[in-house]
């Protein structure tokens, strides 16, 4: 009973993700939709699709972003391919997020913040803060609400990775270095958003610079520095196999994006509105919970306005600790660094942050700073948040016994989020479930299609879909996970050369959709007859959508437009039905393939989305087409190493003039061997931490402490 009693908050801090999970998969649902669509319906897929820096899907594009997620993925496939659901896996990897970084919170302040209170102080303060850490709104709006994996990564890695670093910093071991680099490769996902490297690091460089300020001996000093640079060389060798890659290629995919200052202001002063200091201090969002509605009505009635205000008076009542825990003042730096960032635009130092996010360019990837530096803010809130409650109990207590403490946690961390205890996501239903009949459609695709891509109708203009089913989807198109052969079904703003031209097409072209459109007036991708335009792309088949909701396609068009359209086409003849799907054959020569010539018979290898071995059957010049996305990147070698002329067709796919043909051709794409580099720098480091860290383990075990 006493083991109990001393590891209870750890219980319960164990127990409440449980519930939490426990209701959210009650149904045996997946967890899909927004921007990540189906990442966890099939792993192997999805896999596939992340592991190489050409994402191979609507035609091909650069992607290097979503390196990160590979080793953690890799694991998961492990289970997947042994039978496990995607949604028992995806319920899992929630539950440690949560565990780990609540515990992480617990331990965090248990270690720096309470040593020097009261014993009762000790146990219920890290507690708080663990509790609030998890349930507040940001934690409902921003991390969990907004569906981003990288955000729920990033929850249990910002404080797991202080905890090491200053762990090690106390103890003087560079063991805890080791720790916290490890901690960071196993939740790499984080990092699929570019952003927050520097979230992650923020507290972390605080720390490193206010110990240093505050050392009073040179020793400490010099050891702060050193073990500083050791845990960021680590680090940066450690996470090689994405950092190389992404720096090198994500420049030129985003530079549309990221270089166009004038547009990053207007996003960030149009956003801004929405987190003025008045709702960033109660660690809301005005358009989320208020102005959308996306919880209820009843969030814009004076009860549950009041409940937010509760987070900041609460906090309020904590300046009594300043003068007594002086590491407070490392977290009163971190709050007002996290506010300053969150609050954007808006005054009191709006006009300051724009004059620094116009100076520094890779500022502009925090275009929305509440949403991807408010986690931050919300880090350094949960100390202060619990010794005020502490405090506000203790003048209260003789009154009140500890009614006030329990109240106040029940109604910021209970009713306030009741959504988040729901499983109530965004203010659209998270929750859904694959019909049947697509599976059975996959495999029939996947019989079929040979190299063929396939096409999913009806076209929609933009990126999201809502489909019908029992338990709807509402997301990106997420044919690219759906379906076993490459699929084309949404316009990623890069594919708008080929996109635009079957937009036009079916009559639902809508003009600067996601930017800028290209000039096609004279687009050799353009075509006398819709099946010219398909085998262009390759495509072999076209799924015809019957579930889905007629809003989404665009420009007032229906299904039955685009049903009438295709049965008025040549060469596209209905051949298949599951469920709601049809399945339209495209029928155009089998000479034409995702690599071939149009003068000669040729066999290729794929050895992966990256490398392609090619072989001409006969030797006479001929054009080798290569139906992806053109990129500067991709190269045509012979044998020999010579290198051939990189050329455009059908104004977006690659194609190469072969003089000797003799010579078996290799087709690459170059970025690729960044990634190797990188990755093996990554496993030559992560091999040599491993020797290291059980010889400091052993050492430390041998010297009788750990």
């Amino acid at each position: 009973m006493s083991i109990v009693r001393k590891y209870l908050s750890i219980i319960i801090l164990s127990i409440l993700p449980l519930i939490l999970v426990l209701i959210w998969f009650r149904n045996g649902l997946l967890f899909a939709g927004g921007e990540e669509g189906m990442s966890f319906y099939n792993l192997s897929k999805n896999l596939s699709l992340i592991s190489y820096p050409w994402y191979d899907a609507n035609g091909g594009y650069a992607m290097s972003i979503l390196l990160p997620r590979v080793p953690f993925y890799s694991f998961l496939e492990l289970f997947y391919k042994f039978g496990l659901e995607g949604y028992v896996l995806q319920a899992l990897v929630f539950y440690l997020l949560m565990v780990t970084g609540s515990l992480s919170v617990y331990y965090l302040i248990k270690e720096i913040i309470t040593p020097k209170l009261p014993t009762e102080a000790q146990k219920i303060i890290p507690f708080i803060s663990a509790v609030f850490y998890l349930f507040n709104p940001y934690s409902l709006t921003q991390v969990w609400g907004r569906g981003l994996l990288a955000q729920m990564f990033s929850f249990a890695l910002l404080p797991l990775f202080l905890l090491l670093v200053i762990l090690g910093f106390k103890k003087r071991k560079f063991f805890y270095a080791l720790l916290a680099v490890f901690a960071s490769f196993i939740l790499s996902p984080t990092f699929v958003l570019i952003t927050q490297i520097i979230v992650i690091w923020t507290p972390v460089s605080i720390y490193f610079v206010y110990s240093f300020i505050i050392s009073k001996d040179k020793e400490s000093r010099v050891f702060i520095f050193q073990y500083s640079i050791f845990l960021i060389v680590i680090w940066t060798f450690t996470h090689a196999w994405w950092l190389i890659p992404t720096f090198k290629i994500a420049g030129q995919y985003f530079s549309p994006v990221s270089n166009n200052l004038q547009e990053n202001i207007g996003t960030l002063l149009g956003v801004s509105p929405y987190f003025t200091l008045s709702y960033v201090i109660r660690l809301t969002q005005k358009f989320i919970i208020f102005t959308a509605n996306t919880y209820g009505e009843i969030y814009s009635t004076f009860f549950f306005q009041a409940i937010s205000w509760l987070v900041p008076i609460t906090a309020v009542f904590s300046i009594a600790y300043l003068r007594k825990i002086k590491i407070l003042m490392f977290f009163l730096i971190l709050f007002l660094l996290g506010l300053f960032v969150s609050l954007g635009s808006n005054p009191p130092l709006g006009y300051f942050f724009v004059l620094v996010f116009k100076r520094f360019s890779f500022l502009q990837a925090f275009r929305n700073p509440y949403e991807k530096f408010g986690i931050v803010l919300m880090l350094a809130y949960t100390p202060f948040f619990a010794l005020g409650l502490y405090r506000l109990n203790e003048l209260t207590k003789k009154r009140f016994s500890n009614i006030i403490l329990y109240l106040i946690i029940f109604l910021v961390c209970g009713v306030f989020v009741w959504p988040l205890w729901k499983g109530q996501f965004s203010g659209k239903n998270a929750w859904t479930k694959v019909p049947g009949y697509y599976k059975e459609a996959d495999i029939w695709l996947s019989a079929n299609a040979g190299d063929g891509r396939l096409i999913q109708v009806p076209l929609i203009g933009g990126d999201g879909v809502i489909y019908n089913w029992e338990h709807p989807y509402q997301g990106i198109e997420p044919g690219e996970f759906l379906f076993t052969p490459s699929s084309i079904g949404r316009n990623v703003v890069v594919n708008k050369i080929y996109y635009n031209v079957l937009l036009q097409r079916f009559g639902n072209f809508a003009p600067y959709s996601f930017g800028p459109d290209p000039d096609i007036s004279k687009s050799e991708f353009k075509s006398k007859e819709l099946w010219q335009e398909l085998a262009k792309l390759n495509v072999r088949y076209i799924v015809f959508h019957n579930d889905l909701y007629d809003s989404v396609i665009g420009e007032k068009k229906t299904k039955e437009d685009f049903r009438r359209y295709l049965s008025s086409q040549r060469n596209i003849k209905k051949v298949k039905t599951f469920g709601e799907l049809d399945i339209y054959e495209v029928a155009f020569s089998d000479e034409i393939r995702h690599i071939y010539s149009p003068q000669v018979k040729t066999e290729y290898l794929k050895i992966n989305p990256t490398l392609y071995e090619v072989k001409m059957l006969e030797e006479k010049s001929a054009d080798l087409h290569f139906l992806e996305l053109f990129d500067p990147n991709w190269i045509a070698y012979q044998e020999d190493g010579t290198v051939l002329e990189h050329n455009k067709v059908f104004s977006y796919a690659n194609s190469w003039e072969i003089k000797d043909s003799s010579s078996k051709i290799f087709i690459k794409y170059k970025p690729q061997d960044y990634v190797n580099l990188g990755t093996k720098i990554s496993t030559y480091t992560l091999v040599g931490l491993v020797i290291v860290f059980i010889y400091l383990w052993i050492e430390q075990k041998r010297r009788g402490y750990r």
